[in-house]
């Protein structure tokens, strides 16, 4: 599922993260990556244990969500529950709460993912809200299963401006 979002850090300096993270050694003869390690160590990401190396908060942010319960009841919670259609009748687009919640837990592995995700569910809210659109809404299931915040996702998985769009509803 990461493949979707972007890091703030080299591929080297993840591989590092991700075997510290799994417990595994490091082979330093096949990947040269001493200076990765320094500065994973610099920047708190890892610190040195003796022999071995652990995770800092800072690098278990790519890993974990803390608790996933939470972070789903965030996301529950900041879903709008109903929305006007272009009937002006109202449609209830926050359902099946369950099935929600095991989508999100599947997609969303690591805090980063959960912030971007909320970030940009705001974005959209404030741009559907100024443009009259939020009854083009889908359903919240919908929204997790097909990855509604990727396009308020930059290039590199922050978080971009968008202004003027228009969106047929689907």
């Amino acid at each position: 599922m990461m493949e979707n979002y972007s890091l703030d850090i080299t591929p080297n300096k993840y591989y590092i993260l991700y075997m510290v993270h799994n417990k595994k050694k490091i082979n330093l003869r096949k990947y040269p990556i001493e200076n990765d390690i320094k500065d994973l160590i610099t920047n708190e990401y890892i610190k040195k244990e003796g022999e071995t190396y652990a995770l800092e908060e800072k690098g278990l942010y790519y890993f974990s969500i803390e608790n996933k319960e939470d972070s789903f009841e965030q996301l529950w919670k900041t879903y709008p529950a109903t929305v006007l259609d272009e009937k002006s009748k109202l449609r209830r687009i926050r359902v099946d709460k369950d099935t929600c919640k095991k989508l999100y837990k599947l997609i969303i592995t690591n805090q980063k993912q959960h912030d971007q995700v909320l970030v940009a569910l705001k974005k959209e809210l404030l741009e559907r809200q100024n443009n009259s659109s939020l009854g083009f809404m889908v359903e919240l299931p919908r929204y997790i299963r097909k990855k509604r915040w990727e396009p308020y996702l930059e290039e590199g998985g922050d978080v971009i401006e968008r202004t003027g769009v228009n969106r047929r509803k689907l």
